[in-house]
């Protein structure tokens, strides 16, 4: 790209940073023109452009990657087809298009508040076709439209509208539309070679005022500047020009600033942060005019190629942004830093649950940012406060877009965390469609418990519940006096409570759940719908408030407190059928859990016995390998009140987890 500075029109000029190389945002279309783009709050660009008589809208927030549909019917097919797109606020869009069962050309405004675009509102209803529109919306809030009226091929009736009033302005063409500080709109278009420009103030017009005394004018654009007055850009013969306000409501005469024969239209940017832009195309080629209050500088942004339509804007941070059409494509160039992720977060360790605040240190102009916790949510906020529940640990992924393009930064097991004293969990686990599973409900405690209260909320859409079951759990080893369970259906929103007191009637014998981790309470019973997409995950998560009275979980302690355990939600997972399935710590594979299957894993290792056919099964502690601490941890669970084996127990199942362990024979 090449970069001129202009000597003579000014000081010694402040220049900018260059552009970076264009890229393509119109996607895989082809044939799409006229580009118009707007800076919206939020650091979001907008871009609208035509396409096969069809307007579409694409912004930075997603980095271009998504269009949306504008016009709701065929625009006119026209080379006068111009779409005009502003922003203060709510999006503003002006086009003209065929009116329904007609066919001249009527004008039309869209708006959008971030959202979908709303209907059309008709602007114009005449059998003329209505031509260019040009939209301002003033530092008050006040749309100004105008548009031209097609009478002959020669013949053009210029019109605005404002606080619903229509105003006829003049005989001319090419017309440009801008409101001062003061919320007057300038209304200047091209009679006979000769540029003039009209006011519009309170509902009255200004008299016709020419601006200089150019001839030959083949465009002209105009824009408010930081002081509130109105700046114009004129092309004419071989020369670019460029009018100032004059500070009472006129232009100083028109100065040359480059030497250019202008195809199209001349586009001036309003001033921003110190800044403004003249954009035009030559000879197939894009050129920018940046001026930072010193002189203007020349950058050329295509060479040799078929290029029209240019727009360009500065943005808040001084920064330029540039669209046009090139071979049937929509470019973008922006000469501003691009976005680049970083962030810190802490504390990054501690007991669960553990909340993390996050700094987004990221650097360059951002318009979305993408959390990833890393434990299956995500967030869109700028620095996020993110509350933990899994132990971890957790990758963290911060990703930005912007104007620039995207970046994305991760810290890789940033977050982990360590479980509480006292803990209620529901285990995650795989199964496959129409399978029954039996899904374990554990607790770890520091007391021993006389009984516990269990409230749980549930997706029931895609399985039929059965019910709880105690099989090889700690509760039916102690034979339960008072049980109580309540299933209340309702898709997503299913309610469980779960009631025992191990001791009930007399006389009372004192039984209790001993202390530890890791302890089966019971297991929910359910088989999952048949067929069922794989990846479906079905959520259940222990909740507090539930029935009424209300219940919360509780441990009932047998020092007569109630002890509130942290609560760990579970999910069940649709995977595919395996050959075979299996029950955790069977190293025998004989579908009992007992003392032979420790002795089976002793011989193995020892006494040169045969191994597991089912090697996950004998995984007793599920740490992806087969050692002694298997047989410990079987013997421990048997014998010893230790941990109940990881899923998949009490009953058959697949293994939730992934190691390098072989399949079981079938």
């Amino acid at each position: 790209m090449a970069l001129v500075v202009l000597v003579g029109v000014g000081a010694a000029p402040s220049v900018h940073a260059q552009f970076g190389s264009s890229r393509v945002i119109s996607g895989g279309f082809t044939g799409c023109f006229e580009p118009d783009l707007a800076y919206r709050v939020g650091d979001r660009l907008s871009v609208t452009f035509t396409r096969a008589g069809e307007i579409f809208h694409t912004q930075s927030g997603n980095d271009f990657s998504s269009f949306g549909g504008v016009s709701q019917s065929p625009l006119q097919a026209s080379s006068e087809g111009r779409v005009e797109v502003t922003s203060i606020i709510l999006l503003d869009v002006v086009y003209a298009e065929v009116a329904p069962g007609g066919s001249d050309t009527e004008i039309y405004l869209v708006d959008n508040n971030g959202g979908v675009f709303s209907n059309p509102i008709a602007l114009t209803d005449n059998a003329l076709n209505d031509r260019n529109p040009q939209i301002d919306v003033g530092l008050s809030g006040i749309k100004t439209i105008a548009w031209e009226t097609v009478l002959t091929p020669a013949s053009r009736e210029i019109y605005v509208q404002a606080a619903g009033d229509t105003h006829f302005v003049a005989l001319g063409d090419h017309i440009s539309l801008a409101s001062s500080s003061s919320s007057v709109a300038y209304i200047a278009y091209v009679r006979a070679g000769e540029a003039f420009y009209r006011t519009l103030s309170a509902g009255v017009l200004g008299p016709e005022s020419q601006i200089g005394t150019i001839n030959g004018v083949t465009s002209i654009d105009i824009e408010r500047r930081a002081d509130g007055q109105v700046d114009a850009a004129l092309s004419a013969g071989n020369d670019l020009y460029f009018a100032a306000g004059d500070g009472s409501g006129g232009f100083t005469a028109p100065v040359s600033i480059a030497t250019a024969t202008v195809a199209g239209e001349v586009d001036l940017s309003p001033e921003v942060a110190g800044r403004r832009l003249i954009c035009y195309a030559e000879a197939g080629e894009v050129h920018v005019l940046s001026d930072e209050g010193s002189g203007w500088v020349l950058e050329t942004l295509t060479s040799g190629a078929s290029s029209s339509d240019p727009r360009g804007l500065v943005d808040p941070h001084g920064d330029a942004h540039v669209v046009w059409s090139q071979s049937g494509q929509i470019r973008y160039a922006y000469d501003g830093p691009p976005p680049a992720a970083d962030f810190v977060g802490g504390p990054t360790t501690g007991v669960l649950p553990l909340t993390v605040t996050f700094e987004n240190q990221s650097t360059g102009t951002i318009s979305t940012t993408i959390w990833d916790f890393g434990d299956g949510t995500a967030t869109t906020a700028p620095n996020p406060v993110h509350d933990y529940t899994d132990v971890g640990p957790h990758t963290v992924t911060l990703t930005v877009i912007g104007p620039g393009g995207t970046d994305t930064f991760t810290r890789t097991n940033y977050v982990s965390g360590t479980l509480p004293p006292e803990v209620l969990s529901v285990a995650k686990v795989s199964a496959f469609a129409g399978q029954n599973v039996l899904h374990p409900v554990t607790a770890t405690t520091t007391q021993a418990m006389q009984g516990f209260q269990f409230g749980m909320v549930f997706d029931d859409s895609n399985l039929e519940f059965h019910g709880i079951d105690f099989a090889l759990s700690a509760t039916e080893a102690l034979s339960p006096e008072f049980v109580y369970t309540d299933y209340t259906p309702g898709g997503v929103g299913s309610e469980l409570i779960v009631a025992i007191v191990l001791d009930f009637v007399e006389p009372f014998d004192g039984r209790s759940i001993a202390a530890g981790q890791n302890i089966l309470l019971f297991s929910l019973d359910y088989t999952i719908d048949f067929p069922l997409a794989l990846g479906t995950t079905i959520s259940f998560q222990p909740t507090d408030g539930l029935g009424q009275p209300p219940l919360d979980n509780i441990y009932a302690a047998v020092t007569g407190v109630s002890v509130h355990p942290f609560l760990r939600g579970g999910r069940a997972e649709v995977d595919g059928m395996p050959g075979a399935l299996f029950r955790r710590g069977d190293a025998n594979y004989d579908q009992l859990i007992d003392i032979g299957d420790p002795i089976f894993l002793l011989a193995h290792f020892f006494a040169l016995g045969p191994a597991p056919v089912c090697p996950d099964s004998g995984d007793a502690n599920d740490d992806g390998m087969l050692d002694i601490g298997d047989a410990i941890f079987d013997l421990s669970f048997l014998f010893s009140a230790g941990s109940t084996p990881p899923y998949p127990f009490p009953g058959v199942g697949l293994d939730p987890t992934d190691d390098a362990l072989g399949p079981c024979a079938p």
